[in-house]
């Protein structure tokens, strides 16, 4: 009898078979992670073992304990090829890691990747039944409810991660299932599992912004599935807004993301103002901008909804259902607040109040506030879009570059010409909000091309509550009338435009 087949107390006579279930049997009490030597003299006992097995009848039992000899010295160079271990099911690899795993054949493989092929071989094949869906989603749930250390120690027991080379397969199919299946995880936990089997060391290839973006899916639905209210409102509200105001915003709007996607209830949501620009940075803030990323509950059609809905860069068929909502529902509220002022100033007498009004229709109130609105709005839309089109990176390729570059200068020349020539009336009203029209146009520009115009503290506002005083104090001394103004205006908005365009043309140099 050979010292191998003495080790796994078999029979001379022992077939493969018998050899991989012994095999098995001693891998229970000798793991690799308590005794390493033993494991080791253990697995050259089971690959002498095999070889004995293989090589047919034994009439020279000298020749054996010569091999044996061998075997026990631990120099395994025969280049065996085993099977490989697969689970139930075909699962396929996440393409980032197909592309960086190394193939090694037979005769380059190392004596450590053949212990583990081995040892999973046989520990696969007649002691354990590998189902992949329940180890993941035995794994998956541990993650999200197992107490603090159950999940690692469910791990430490399974005897399939015993072996590095397939624990390492297995980390595949791991990170391939979190992928499709988007299981709610604690960023620790996700960070345990990426240790345990190595998916995080940059020497296996993995992405590691894969990684990242795949950590803070996992995160956000587990704060989803707990409802983690305060860590939702902290990573997506502006900086200075109270916590508690944070939360309830964000209560709503999960509420509102989470249900299936209909019309009338999302324009009826919609109709409070800032609400779907509010939507829209939630979403972008919690998905890292993309938001494809989102997992359940929340609805992809509300985020298809809400994100087209806020998007001041183009006209879409979500913002002007959004729109018209808005201006007939307010315009109605208007026709009723002036109901009920002439029903107030008439004590009681609907007649006499309208009398007290100027005896306008309520019917005619509506349209008007329906047209007021809806000018506002066209308004304010158009100078959007321009101030978007003007904000632009500079392309190379653009068809008329000229156009773009020179319109807001042009405007500003306009706008001067009317104030001077015709500084009353409705011509000269006109003229003024062009010329600011231009000037805001110029600070969006320089601000989202170049950075803040005139400094990280100097905003608009300011500025325009400084031309404001200087035109009270001018007027009043008489050195400044609106004209005048309106130059400084003009001026200052030349000058931005003019630092913008400079630039654009010193960084494309400079690249």
């Amino acid at each position: 009898m050979t010292w191998s087949l003495r080790l796994l107390d078999l029979p001379d006579d022992a077939d493969e078979r018998a050899i991989k279930r012994a095999y098995a049997a001693k891998l229970k009490t000798t793991r690799p992670d308590e005794d390493p030597e033993g494991f080791q003299r253990l697995h050259e006992a089971y690959q002498a073992a095999l070889a004995w097995a293989r090589s047919g009848p034994h009439d020279n039992e000298d020749a054996w304990d010569d091999e044996d000899a061998q075997w026990e010295g631990g120099d395994d160079d025969r280049g065996e090829t085993h099977e490989s271990f697969m689970p139930d099911a075909p699962v396929r690899m996440p393409p980032h890691a197909a592309a960086h795993e190394e193939t090694v054949s037979p005769g380059t493989q190392t004596a450590a990747q053949a212990v583990e092929d081995d040892r999973l071989e046989t520990a696969s094949e007649d002691a354990v039944v590998f189902d992949h869906d329940m180890f993941f989603d035995t794994c998956f749930r541990l993650a999200l409810d197992g107490a603090e250390g159950e999940l690692r120690r469910w791990l430490d027991a399974q005897p399939i991660l015993w072996s590095l080379a397939h624990k390492a397969q297995i980390g595949h199919w791991l990170l391939h299932a979190m992928h499709h299946r988007q299981p709610p995880m604690a960023p620790s936990r996700f960070d345990l599992l990426m240790d345990y089997f190595g998916l995080v060391d940059l020497r296996t290839g993995y992405d590691a912004y894969y990684i990242q973006r795949l950590r803070h899916r996992l995160q956000v639905a587990w704060e989803l599935k707990t409802t983690q209210l305060r860590a939702l409102a902290e990573r997506t509200a502006d900086e200075g807004t109270s916590v508690t105001s944070a939360v309830r915003q964000v209560r709503r709007i999960l509420h509102d993301l989470s249900r299936p996607f209909d019309w009338p209830r999302s324009l009826l949501s919609a109709l409070m103002p800032m609400y779907p620009t509010a939507v829209r940075r939630f979403l972008y803030r919690l998905a890292l901008g993309r938001l494809d990323d989102l997992p359940p509950p929340i609805d992809p059609a509300q985020v298809a909804f809400w994100d087209a809905a806020s998007d001041r860069s183009r006209l879409t068929r979500e913002r002007l259902a959004v729109v018209g909502t808005r201006v007939a529902v307010y315009a109605a509220l208007a026709t009723l607040l002036y109901f009920g002022l002439a029903v107030l100033i008439g004590q009681g007498d609907p007649s006499i109040g309208a009398e007290s009004l100027g005896a306008i229709p309520l019917a005619g109130v509506a349209l008007l506030s329906a047209l007021a609105m809806a000018a506002a709005w066209s308004l304010w839309t158009g100078y959007g879009l321009f101030s978007a089109w003007q904000a632009r990176e500079e392309d190379p390729d653009e068809p008329r570059p000229m156009l773009r570059r020179f319109t807001i200068p042009v405007l500003l020349a306009v706008a001067l010409a009317i104030v001077w020539t015709r500084p009353d009336g409705w011509l000269g009203a006109a003229g003024g909000m062009l010329l600011m029209v231009a000037a805001l146009a110029a600070w969006a520009r320089h601000r989202e091309r170049s950075g803040p115009p005139l400094g990280r503290h100097l905003g608009y506002w300011r500025v325009f509550v400084l031309f404001v005083i200087v035109r009270t104090i001018g007027g009043e001394a008489g050195w400044m009338n609106d004209a005048g103004m309106f130059a400084a205006i003009a001026g200052l908005a030349l000058f931005i435009w003019a630092k913008d365009l400079w630039r654009q043309r010193r960084d494309a140099q400079a690249d």
